[in-house]
C-alpha cells in the first residue's frame, strides 16, 4: 500500500469539499468519512504488514531516491503512531458530525489537519516537514477560531505561537543545509557524525531548530496558548490537538533527534520533566475540565519527551525504547481523546435535560478506563512502560528526577480522579445507602439516581441509537489491545494475572441483568479461584489464599442481600478477591507488584461505591498509588547495578504495606473509606483485603528484600532482621503497632457512628497484628497469623450484622437504635460473639490471640509494650460495652417498632463465621498446628503442641480446656436456673418495668447512649487531637497554594505568551551551552 495515496486523497478531497457539498449534506458527510477511513485502510494495512515481518517501508517521490528527492520512511513506531492517529481521525470525524458542527469549511479544515498529521509522521526531509508542520497549524487555526469570540481570541494566541516556531524552525533549517548541504533528515544525521555540526554555528543551528519543535510540544511555562486552546477549542478539536496531532509532532521531533548533542538532548529531557512535573502541580487546581485536560495533556507529552532522552543515552534496543515510550505515547494518544469527547457527549446530554451521560455503566466505565491508563495502572501499556522506565531511572541513580517523577504523577492522580469521581459517581444505594437528614445519619431505599437511569435494554437500545457513543469505545478497545500487546511483552500475559480484568469486564458488560443473578456469579467464580488456587500454594501463602479466597466468597456472598444491580460493587470486588489470589501466586517482581496495584486500586473503587465515599476514596487512592510508587522503586532496583541501601529499600517498603494496612499516621483514608463504602462492602475491605499488607510484609522479609542484598535463605533473612542490615525494623515497627492500637482503641470508644466505632476498632485490631508482626521470631509471627485469621471472623461477623441492622433501622448512630435483641436474636448472638472474641477473653479464639502476643512479647524482652497492648485492650470494652447495650439492650425507639431480622444472604455467613469462631476456640490445634508449622519452616520453631496443650519458654495455654471449663461455669447455672424456674418465666413487654409501678413516657427515657462516655474526655482525649490528619491537610494546602500561584504565569494575554517563549527560549539556550 502506498502511502502517497492517502495524501492524495486526503488533500483532493479537502479541496473538492464544496462540490461535494452542493450535492447534499448527506453525501458531504459520506464522502468525508470515506476519506478518512481509507486513511485508516492504508496505514493499518502497512502496519499489518510490517508486524508479519515486512522490511521498513520507503517511499521516494519525482522518480528519484533520497537525497534527491523527498522521501517518506515508515518503520514499526511511524505504522503503529500512524494507525493510531488515522483512528481517532475517523472517530473525531464521527463525532464533529454527531455534534453537528461540521460546517463545509470544518470539514476541509479537518482533512488539511489529517493531512497535516500524516506528513509529520511519514517524512524525512527537514523542509517538507516544515511544509506539514504549517499546513497542520494552518487547519488547527481554523478550528479553534470557528467557535465564537473566546475560541478567536485562543486560536490567535496559539497562531502568533505557532508562527515563532515557525520562524525559528526556518533559520534553523536554512543553517543546517549550509552546514550539511542536505535536507534529508538521515543525509543531516550522517553529516552531524562526521563532525559538520562541529563549532558553535552548528550547534546554534540544532538548538534553534529543536527549540521550534519543542515550542510546538507545548512545554512548561511557554505553553499557556496553548492551554487557553484547549479550553476554548470544542471538546472535538481538543480531542485531536492532544492526541493525533501531538503525537505526529512528538514523532517529527524524535526524528531530528539524531542532530542533538548529549548536552541539548540532557536539557531537552530535562524540560519534559519539568513540564510533567509543573503541568500536574497546576493542573490541581484547575476547575474547567477542558483546561484541565489540556494540564494533562501537556504534561503526558512531557513525559513522553523526558522517556524519549532518558532511553536514547542507554543503548537499549530500539524496540525496547519504544516500548517505553510508545507505551506512555500510545496510551496518552486513545486515552486523552477519549476524554475529551466524553466529557464534550455529557455536555451535551446535560443540555438535553439528561441526569448525565457519565453516569450511565458504559460511559462511566470508559471514562475510568481512560482515567486509569492515563494513571500508568495495570493492565495498560503505560503502566509497563513507566516500570521500565523508573528501572533506567533507579539504575542511574537518578533520585531526584525519580522524586519528581513520582509527585507529577500524584499531581495528576488528584486532579483527574477527582474529576472521575464528579462525573461519574451515582449518588445511589439501596436499602444500605447513607443520606443527610438534618444533623443524623439515615438511610433511605434510594438516594439518588441509580447508576442505571434506564431500564437495562432502555439503555442498551439508547447507546446503539447513538453512533458516536458507541465509537467512544473503540479507544477503550485499542488500548485492551495495547494491554494484550503489552502484558505478552512483558511476560505477563496468562490466566493468573489478566483474570482480574477479565473478570471486572465481564461483571461491568454484564450490568444489564438482575444483581443477584451477577452476585451468584461472583461468588461462583471466586469460589472457583479458591478452589484452583488453594493446591498450588503451601505454607504461608497457603492459609493467606485460604483468608483472602475463602474469606472473600463469603463476603461476596453476603452481598447478595441487595436486589439492585450494584454493577461497580460486583465489578471491583470480584477483581479485587482475585488480584488477591494472583497476590500469593505471584512469583516475579512484576508479577507481584501488578497484583499489589489492582488489588490497592480495586478496594479503593469498592469504597468508592458507597454514597458519601467520594472524599475517602480519593485519598484512599492517593495512598495507594504513594504506597505503589515506592513499592515499585525497591522491586526495581532488583538486578541493577544501583542498589538502594538495606535502610532506604526497608523503610520505603514498610511505608508502602504500613498505608495499606491504615497504621498510625498513615491510617487517615481509613475510617471514612470503611465507614462510607456500602455497609457490606466494608466488611470485604475490612475483613480480607487489610491484610494484604500483612501478607506482603512478611513475603518481601521473606523473600525479595534479603534477596537484593544476596541474604536470602533459611538463616540469612532471619539474621538480617534480627542483627543485620534490617534489625532496625523491630522497635520501630513494633512502636507504630502498638501505638496504633492505642490511639484507634481511644478513637473508636467516642465514636457515635456504629461503622467509625468498628472502623477505627479495625485500625486498632491491625495494630496488634503489626505488633506480632515485628518480633521476627517463630512465636510473634505465628502469634500475627493467628491474629489475623481471629480478626477476619470477628470484624467480618462485626460487619456483616451491623449491616443488617443499619438496613433494617435506617441509621448508623448508636443512640438512635436500642432494644434489637427481641427482633434481631441471630445479629445479637453474632455480635455477642465478635465481641468476646475481640476482646481477648475466655472462652473464645480471641483470648488466645491476646495470649500468643502478650506472651511472644515478654519473651521477646519487650514489657513497656506489652504493658500498652494490654492497656489497649483494656480500653476496648469501653466500646465494646457501648456497642452491645446501645444497639440491643434498653428500650426500642418507636421508628425501630415492626423491624425483623436481617436478610437470609446476611444471616448464612454470621452462622458459618460463628461456626467457624466456635470450632477454633475449641480446638485450636485446627488452626495452629498449620500456622506453627508454615512458620516453622521460615525460622526456629520455639513454641509447639503437646497433645492439645500450646507450650512456649514462659507458660502453656490449653484452648480447648479453657473452652470447656469456661461453659461448664456458664451453661450448668443456666440449666439449674432455666429448671428451677420451669414454667414461671414469662417474656417482659416493652413498657412492663416489673416492680416499679410506673410505665414511662417515652422508651428514649429508659435508655441512655449519646455521648455515652463523655467522662472519660478529660483523661483520653487528649490522644484524639488528630495530628495525623492536620499533616496530610496541611500537606495538602500546601501544594495546592503552589500550584495556585504557578497558575498566576498564565495570564491570558497573548503578548506575555510571546514574551514568555523567548523568555523560555533564551533559558535554554543557557543551559546547553549554545552561548558558551
Amino acid at each position: 500500500m502506498n502511502p502517497l495515496i492517502a495524501l492524495a486523497v486526503l488533500m483532493g478531497t479537502a479541496f473538492t469539499m464544496p462540490l461535494f457539498e452542493k450535492a447534499g449534506l448527506k453525501p458531504a458527510r459520506l464522502i468525508f468519512l470515506a476519506a478518512l477511513t481509507l486513511l485508516l485502510v492504508i496505514s493499518g494495512g502497512i502496519l499489518v504488514n510490517l508486524l508479519n515481518g515486512s522490511p521498513d517501508l520507503e517511499v521516494a517521490t519525482a522518480g528519484f531516491k533520497a537525497p534527491f528527492s523527498i522521501n517518506f520512511r515508515i518503520g514499526l513506531a511511524e505504522a503503529a503512531v500512524w494507525s493510531a492517529a488515522a483512528l481517532v481521525l475517523l472517530i473525531g470525524g464521527s463525532y464533529m458530525i454527531h455534534r453537528e458542527e461540521d460546517g463545509m469549511y470544518d470539514r476541509m479544515l479537518y482533512l488539511v489537519l489529517a493531512l497535516g498529521v500524516t506528513g509529520l509522521i511519514l517524512t524525512r526531509d527537514l523542509f517538507n516537514l516544515f511544509v506539514f508542520l504549517e499546513i497542520s497549524s494552518i487547519a488547527v487555526y481554523g478550528l479553534i477560531g470557528r467557535g465564537g469570540e473566546r475560541s478567536l481570541q485562543a486560536g490567535f494566541k496559539y497562531m502568533i505561537a505557532g508562527g515563532i516556531s515557525s520562524i525559528l524552525f526556518l533559520i534553523g533549517t536554512v543553517f543546517l543545509y549550509r552546514l550539511t548541504g542536505t535536507l534529508n533528515i538521515d543525509g543531516m544525521a550522517a553529516a552531524a557524525g562526521s563532525g559538520s555540526l562541529a563549532g558553535t554555528v552548528g550547534a546554534s543551528a540544532v538548538f534553534i531548530l529543536a527549540i521550534s519543535m519543542l515550542i510546538e510540544l507545548k512545554p512548561f511555562p511557554a505553553n499557556g496558548w496553548a492551554l487557553d486552546a484547549y479550553q476554548e477549542a470544542p471538546s472535538g478539536i481538543g480531542a485531536l490537538l492532544s492526541s493525533a496531532q501531538a503525537s505526529a509532532v512528538f514523532i517529527a521531533f524524535t526524528k531530528i533527534s539524531p542532530l542533538f548533542g548529549d548536552r541539548l538532548a540532557a536539557v531537552l529531557g530535562g524540560i519534559g520533566m519539568l513540564t510533567f512535573f509543573f503541568a500536574n502541580l497546576m493542573g490541581m487546581r484547575q476547575k474547567d475540565e477542558k483546561r484541565m485536560f489540556g494540564y494533562s495533556s501537556t504534561g503526558q507529552i512531557g513525559l513522553v519527551i523526558f522517556a524519549w532522552f532518558a532511553v536514547r543515552g542507554t543503548g537499549m534496543p530500539e524496540t525496547a525504547a519504544w516500548f517505553i515510550v510508545g507505551g506512555l505515547l500510545l496510551t496518552h494518544l486513545f486515552a486523552k481523546a477519549g476524554l475529551f469527547w466524553l466529557s464534550g457527549l455529557a455536555d451535551k446530554s446535560k443540555g438535553e435535560g439528561g441526569n448525565g451521560f457519565l453516569h450511565k455503566v458504559l460511559p462511566s466505565a470508559l471514562a475510568g478506563i481512560f482515567v486509569m491508563s492515563l494513571l500508568a495502572l495495570p493492565p495498560f501499556p503505560s503502566f509497563f512502560a513507566k516500570m521500565e522506565l523508573v528501572k533506567l531511572l533507579v539504575t542511574g541513580g537518578s533520585w531526584w528526577i525519580l522524586t519528581a517523577l513520582f509527585l507529577g504523577s500524584l499531581f495528576e492522580a488528584a486532579y483527574l480522579f477527582t474529576w472521575l469521581v464528579k462525573k461519574t459517581k451515582a449518588e445511589c444505594t439501596d436499602g444500605g445507602a447513607d443520606t443527610v437528614n438534618g444533623d443524623s445519619l439515615v438511610v433511605g431505599k434510594r438516594a439518588g439516581p441509580d447508576i442505571l437511569t434506564d431500564s437495562p435494554a432502555a439503555e442498551v437500545s439508547s447507546l446503539l441509537k447513538s453512533s458516536t457513543s458507541l465509537w467512544v469505545v473503540i479507544p477503550a478497545l485499542a488500548l485492551g489491545g495495547l494491554s494484550a500487546a503489552w502484558a505478552y511483552m512483558a511476560g505477563v500475559f496468562n490466566v493468573i494475572a489478566m483474570a482480574p480484568f477479565a473478570a471486572a469486564l465481564l461483571m461491568l458488560l454484564l450490568a444489564f441483568l438482575p444483581g443477584r443473578v451477577r452476585g451468584f456469579l461472583a461468588v461462583l467464580v471466586s469460589a472457583a479461584a479458591a478452589w484452583w488456587i488453594w493446591p498450588r500454594t503451601e505454607g504461608i501463602d497457603q492459609i493467606f489464599a485460604m483468608l483472602f479466597l475463602g474469606g472473600g466468597s463469603l463476603n461476596l456472598f453476603a452481598g447478595l442481600y441487595r436486589k439492585d444491580r450494584r454493577p461497580g460493587f460486583w465489578a471491583f470486588s470480584l477483581m479485587t478477591v482475585l488480584s488477591l489470589g494472583a497476590l500469593v501466586l505471584a512469583r516475579t517482581p512484576l508479577e507481584i507488584f501488578m497484583a499489589w496495584e489492582v488489588m490497592s486500586v480495586g478496594a479503593v473503587l469498592i469504597a468508592l461505591q458507597g454514597k458519601r465515599a467520594a472524599g475517602p476514596a480519593r485519598t484512599g487512592m492517593l495512598f495507594a498509588l504513594g504506597g505503589g510508587y515506592l513499592l515499585m522503586t525497591v522491586l526495581m532496583s532488583i538486578g541493577t547495578t544501583t542498589v538502594l541501601s538495606p535502610a532506604v529499600a526497608a523503610i520505603l517498603v514498610v511505608i508502602a504495606f504500613l498505608s495499606k494496612s491504615g497504621a498510625l499516621g498513615l491510617h487517615v483514608w481509613v475510617p471514612g473509606s470503611y465507614a462510607e463504602a456500602d455497609n457490606d462492602a466494608t466488611s470485604l475491605l475490612s475483613s480480607v483485603i487489610s491484610k494484604a499488607g500483612i501478607w506482603a510484609m512478611m513475603i518481601f522479609s521473606i523473600r525479595i528484600l534479603p534477596g537484593i542484598y544476596g541474604l536470602d535463605g533459611p538463616e540469612l533473612w532471619l539474621q538480617a532482621f534480627n542483627s543485620g542490615p534490617f534489625s532496625f525494623l523491630s522497635g520501630i515497627l513494633g512502636w507504630i503497632g502498638v501505638l496504633t492500637a492505642l490511639v484507634a482503641t481511644v478513637v473508636a470508644v467516642f465514636q457515635e457512628d456504629i461503622k467509625y466505632t468498628l472502623a477505627w476498632s479495625s485500625i486498632s485490631q491491625l495494630g496488634y497484628i503489626i505488633l506480632a508482626f515485628s518480633l521476627f521470631d517463630h512465636f510473634g509471627w505465628t502469634a500475627a497469623i493467628y491474629l489475623s485469621i481471629n480478626h477476619f471472623l470477628f470484624k467480618a461477623m462485626l460487619f456483616l450484622a451491623i449491616t443488617g441492622v443499619i438496613y433494617r433501622v435506617k441509621t448508623r448512630l448508636m443512640y438512635k437504635m436500642g432494644g434489637l435483641i427481641a427482633p434481631m436474636p441471630i445479629t445479637f448472638i453474632t455480635v455477642l460473639i465478635a465481641i468476646i472474641a475481640l476482646a481477648g477473653v475466655p472462652p473464645l479464639s480471641g483470648f488466645g490471640g491476646k495470649w500468643l502476643v502478650y506472651s511472644a512479647l515478654i519473651q521477646g524482652g519487650r514489657p513497656v509494650q506489652a504493658a500498652l497492648a494490654m492497656f489497649s485492650s483494656g480500653i476496648a470494652f469501653l466500646y465494646l460495652y457501648r456497642l452491645i447495650h446501645s444497639i440491643f439492650l434498653g428500650q426500642r425507639k418507636d421508628d425501630s417498632l415492626g423491624i425483623k431480622e436481617a436478610p437470609f444472604w446476611l444471616i448464612l455467613p454470621q452462622i458459618v463465621l460463628i461456626a467457624l469462631i466456635m470450632l477454633i476456640s475449641a480446638f485450636p490445634t485446627v488452626i495452629l498446628k498449620p500456622i506453627i508449622a508454615a512458620v516453622g519452616e521460615l525460622m526456629p520453631a520455639v513454641i509447639g503442641f503437646e497433645g492439645s496443650t500450646l507450650m512456649s519458654a514462659i507458660g502453656y495455654w490449653n484452648g480447648s480446656w479453657v473452652m470447656y471449663v469456661t461453659m461448664g461455669v456458664f451453661m450448668i447455672p443456666l440449666v439449674l436456673l432455666l429448671i428451677g424456674t420451669g414454667r414461671k418465666t414469662r417474656k417482659v413487654k416493652q413498657f412492663n418495668i416489673v416492680f416499679a409501678a410506673e410505665r414511662p413516657y417515652r422508651p428514649e427515657t429508659t435508655h441512655y447512649a449519646h455521648n455515652f462516655f463523655a467522662p472519660y474526655r478529660k483523661a483520653l482525649g487528649s490522644l484524639m487531637n488528630p495530628l495525623g490528619r492536620k499533616f496530610w491537610e496541611g500537606s495538602a494546602g500546601g501544594v495546592t497554594a503552589v500550584s495556585s500561584a504557578f497558575r498566576r504565569l498564565y495570564t491570558g494575554n497573548g503578548q506575555t505568551y510571546a514574551l514568555h517563549i523567548v523568555l523560555f527560549t533564551m533559558a535554554a539556550a543557557l543551559f546547553a551551552g549554545v552561548f558558551a
